[in-house]
């Protein structure tokens, strides 16, 4: 009994997956077309900031749970979120940096826009530990 209710659980969250995955693309394509017709670009590039930080975040809500249901006092791993959390962040926000006033003075980020797809896969990252560092002590 118990592992058929784990089974419909994980059925149920890769079905919400998959529709929130739809739903966040379509948006994006909305958004794009927005920005073609009215040539603001600063909603488009916010939601490709921010999309991929919701990814993470979901895909990272099974062991959240779990972590959740055990017991113990709640702690956050500092040496995971600075070391791997603060990087992936400023590589989500470097093409709003980029575009931003400030970004002359910071032509490092230059190089998370050439390659591609690299600032989704930070955002997928970074919303992944920022869940992940949330832990509970035995």
């Amino acid at each position: 009994m118990k592992t058929s209710i784990r089974v419909a659980g994980y059925l149920l969250y890769t079905a919400l997956l998959i529709f929130g995955l739809w739903l966040l693309f379509y948006y994006d394509a909305v958004l794009l077309e927005h920005r073609k017709m009215t040539f603001e670009y600063w909603p488009y590039l916010w939601y490709n900031t921010l999309y991929p930080i919701l990814i993470g975040i979901f895909l990272a809500l099974p062991s959240f749970v779990r972590t959740f249901r055990s017991y113990g006092p709640w702690k956050f791993d500092w040496i995971l979120f600075v070391t791997v959390g603060i990087p992936t962040l400023l590589g989500t926000l470097s093409v709003c940096i980029l575009f931003s006033p400030v970004g002359p003075y910071f032509s490092v980020f230059s190089f998370f826009v050439t390659v591609q797809n690299l600032q989704m896969v930070c955002g997928i990252a970074f919303g992944y530990f920022l869940l992940y560092c949330f832990q509970k002590s035995p």
